[in-house]
């Protein structure tokens, strides 16, 4: 007995081919009908079915070929399921050409071409700006912040403790930095843990001029350590090798005197958070 989700009736997708063809065909429309698209980070989780069918699991894709061959699989598996043999020979599934119509019709033919520079006009800002600004293939996997961990009541905490940032782990830290951010405005953006190449947050925000690209270097120190001048030229040259508008170091420490006046040469590129401004942005939030 033929399961009722195959009824080739029930499908818009389907265009009237044979019952083994509008088979196959739902499989690959049921597959993408479950996919997640990440335009950030560029890839497509494809699945899964009901856990009792064949294709139960769930698998990310980083590429067109590798997305086709997936689903032309799942394509085949079903038309072979269906197609009545009469112990005759029959012709082999071409489930390239569907896959293709499906896809196109979906709006995904394109999509992870659009990752292409060459393709700019069509790739949305956030997309490029992952692609462009974060090098290698792990960084490029960004992780998105769970704003949910940085809660309204840790932020009040934190508002009337500041002190306290200095006791959460670097990686909570950043985090806390992003919803700051985030809430100047910003859309924020973690690279990995390890090979952050140089800055740990992205920060965008769109204004009436145009869009401006923020790296921030979270630094989570303590009080009398304070934030010396080779950390600030060194975002400061990660900030002009990336061509982004300018860099900021965020610190529950202070800076150096000479971290402040190579700061003062470049005003315009770079700023610094010391303690003190990462307690009036805590304290701005709490007003709000």
């Amino acid at each position: 007995m033929e399961d009722e989700y195959y009824d080739p009736d029930d499908d818009e997708d389907l265009e009237g081919g044979t019952s083994w063809e509008d088979a196959a065909h739902r499989a690959v429309v049921h597959l993408l009908d479950e996919a997640v698209v990440d335009d950030v980070r560029g890839v497509i989780d494809v699945g899964p079915l009901d856990e009792a069918e064949k294709y139960a699991g769930r698998v990310e894709f980083s590429n067109y070929d590798d997305l086709v061959t997936h689903l032309g699989e799942a394509y085949d598996q079903e038309w072979y399921a269906h197609v009545p043999f009469d112990g005759g020979a029959i012709d082999d599934p071409d489930a390239s050409w569907a896959i293709s119509e499906i896809l196109a019709d979906r709006g995904l033919e394109d999509f992870f071409f659009k990752l292409s520079p060459s393709e700019r006009g069509a790739v949305s800002e956030e997309l490029l700006l992952s692609k462009n600004l974060v090098k290698t293939a792990e960084q490029a996997r960004l992780i998105r912040v769970d704003l949910d961990v940085i809660n309204d009541e840790l932020i009040k905490y934190l508002t009337k403790h500041p002190e306290k940032m200095r006791d959460m782990t670097p990686r909570k830290f950043e985090e806390l930095l992003a919803s700051l951010y985030k809430n100047l405005g910003y859309k924020t953006t973690l690279t990995p843990p390890s090979k952050d190449g140089g800055f740990d947050i992205l920060a965008a925000r769109r204004d009436d001029v145009g869009q401006t690209i923020t790296l921030i270097e979270a630094k989570k120190y303590s009080e009398d350590n304070k934030v010396g001048v080779e950390i600030v030229r060194g975002l400061h040259g990660v900030v002009d090798a990336e061509r982004a508008t300018r860099g900021i170091v965020a610190t529950t420490s202070f800076f150096t005197k000479g971290a402040v006046a190579f700061r003062k040469k470049v005003e315009h590129r770079m700023g610094l958070a010391d303690f003190n401004t990462l307690s009036k942005m805590l304290r701005d939030i709490g007003k709000g």
